[in-house]
């Protein structure tokens, strides 16, 4: 059997959710010897107590920079799930040195400048600026089936779990680089 190159990942959640989406990915990665970090990003999952923190996009970028230097890794491959997209591209700009390669899962891939309220749908923008104009955090008012959760089980489980997410995540705009890894 050949040896497996073996590798630290730095999982990153989507909006509504915290590390602990990853924990069943992350197992499966550690099993096979890897490095896994799932940093819960500042006023969400199990940190939505810091929401008066006023998080925001560029607060998340630095929460899992800071993840990164307290566990020593380089050689890092980055992945961002949706929300976790606009955090690895900024990530990307703060350590590039230490990332070795990055996965976009069903994520945003901003270009510079680009918010998430600019890179989801009209329907979706519409939504979420009703939150954004009051300066409120965002409620996880997208049903999960939308993200393919049809499991009765899956859900019970999720949805107790999800927080609102920050409005500012949502307007603050990329500083991703051009080019990726």
């Amino acid at each position: 059997m050949k040896k497996l190159n073996v590798r630290n990942y730095v999982l990153v959640h989507g909006a509504w959710h915290g590390g602990w989406v990853w924990r069943q990915v992350a197992d499966v990665l550690r099993a096979m010897g890897h490095t896994v970090t799932t940093p819960t990003l500042t006023g969400l999952g199990e940190r939505k107590h810091l929401a008066s923190q006023r998080p925001d996009l560029l607060m998340h970028v630095e929460d899992v920079v800071a993840n990164i230097h307290l566990e020593g890794l380089s050689n890092i491959v980055l992945v961002g799930w949706s929300y976790g997209g606009m955090v690895i591209s900024g990530v990307l700009e703060k350590i590039q040195e230490d990332v070795a390669s990055m996965i976009y899962l069903d994520a945003f891939m901003p270009e510079k400048g680009q918010a998430v309220i600019d890179c989801v749908e009209p329907a979706a923008a519409g939504a979420f600026q009703g939150f954004i104009d009051q300066e409120k955090d965002i409620p996880p008012i997208i049903p999960l089936e939308v993200f393919g959760v049809d499991d009765p089980a899956v859900r019970e489980f999720v949805n107790p779990r999800l927080v609102p997410q920050p409005f500012r995540t949502f307007v603050q705009p990329s500083t991703a680089l051009a080019e990726r890894p």
